[in-house]
């Protein structure tokens, strides 16, 4: 049983909608920005709740953030040239948009590492320095980890372990850097791993130590992992072509990774023991692939096939999921509620298109 809601943008999307919470209801709400960068909020049956226009494309998936400690959830997200906090009517928050010292290069990173709402920012710029912001705009003291010899190209992400934090990042030379949160060197990484081109590194946690860490593919295809303590070890699962995606994710929720990677038209998932869990065809006009929750623990592979307009869910063996294909021409979001699951994507014109399956 499907149904579906419309809400109209004055230009087509420019980003791939996403499910935020309404703070004084609970309820889900859809934010996305259109081609004159323009950004909107609509309630889950395609209401507009708010416009507001802002000078660049959003770079980073906007997320929620709590930055007065109150239960008041605002919008944070960067473009080129700055970042911007939002509020639920689309006004900007106190100081903000902050206005980069450069073009950034990394999708904005935010971070609560004690989840005190103590948020940090960070973002690596073309003048080849990191900055490090707090949730009230202003620069991290004690920020030690300034400047790169090389462009730091990956997005910065972030691990406990053992009591200990990892802020994650590396540069386009292929060195990884595992900081503390002052920015400084926790552990030397042993080798340089130059990574593919459509690759960003990406963190693993598991109880088992063996797959903790940090995991890139180089241009072969090669997975290299980087353990906390610095050392590399690399695994082949066979030859990938330059312009593979890969992804890492415990998609059947058994404390080991899965090894994702959609190549030349096909997926397929590899678990820990190198054993191929399954390989499906897809469409070549399919969007790169991404990592959907979709209620009591279940996890997804999805795509968009452009030219068929389809939104795909691959289940962990492989199946298509319930009530998928369905229609829309972006990335999507999935949202699942006690009595239906909830889909948001783009439509074919100016429009966000909201879909539920009971």
């Amino acid at each position: 049983d499907e149904t579906s809601w419309e809400g109209k943008m004055d230009a087509k999307a420019q980003i791939a909608p996403v499910f935020m919470k309404n703070h004084l209801s609970g309820e889900p709400e859809i934010f996305i920005q259109d081609q004159s960068n323009a950004i909107y909020l609509f309630n889950q049956t395609g209401k507009r709740l708010f416009k507001a226009e802002i000078a660049e494309a959003i770079e980073s998936r906007p997320l929620q953030v709590d930055p007065f400690k109150n239960g008041k959830l605002q919008y944070i997200f960067n473009t080129k040239n700055f970042i911007y906090l939002v509020d639920r009517d689309g006004n900007n928050v106190a100081d903000f948009p902050i206005k980069l010292a450069a073009a950034a290069i990394t999708k904005l990173a935010v971070f609560d590492y004690d989840k005190d709402k103590d948020y940090r920012l960070l973002i690596t710029c073309e003048n080849k320095r990191i900055y490090n912001y707090t949730i009230k705009g202003k620069k991290v003291n004690g920020w030690k980890h300034n400047r790169a010899s090389d462009p730091t190209i990956h997005p910065f992400k972030f691990l406990t372990v053992s009591g200990k934090d990892y802020l994650v990042t590396g540069e386009s030379s292929g060195k990884i850097h595992l900081l503390d949160r002052a920015g400084k060197n926790r552990v030397k990484v042993e080798k340089y791993v130059e990574s593919s081109a459509k690759n960003h590194l990406q963190v693993f946690k598991s109880s088992e130590s063996a797959f903790t860490g940090v995991y890139i593919t180089d241009k072969q295809g090669e997975i290299h992992r980087i353990s906390l303590d610095g050392g590399v070890k690399s695994m082949d699962l066979g030859k990938f072509s330059p312009n593979h995606y890969f992804k890492i994710e415990d998609l059947d929720m058994d404390g080991g990774p899965e090894f994702i990677f959609s190549d030349l038209n096909v997926l397929q998932v590899y678990n820990y023991k190198k054993e191929k869990v399954f390989e499906q065809r897809i469409d070549p006009s399919a969007t790169k692939p991404f990592i959907i929750n979709y209620g009591d623990g279940k996890k997804g592979v999805g795509y968009c096939f452009k030219d068929t307009e389809q939104l795909i869910l691959f289940t962990t063996k492989g199946e298509i999921a319930n009530g998928f294909p369905l229609s829309g021409t972006s990335e999507f979001d999935v949202l699942v509620t006690d009595s239906e699951t909830l889909v948001v994507s783009s439509g074919s014109k100016a429009s966000v298109l909201i879909q539920s399956i009971r």
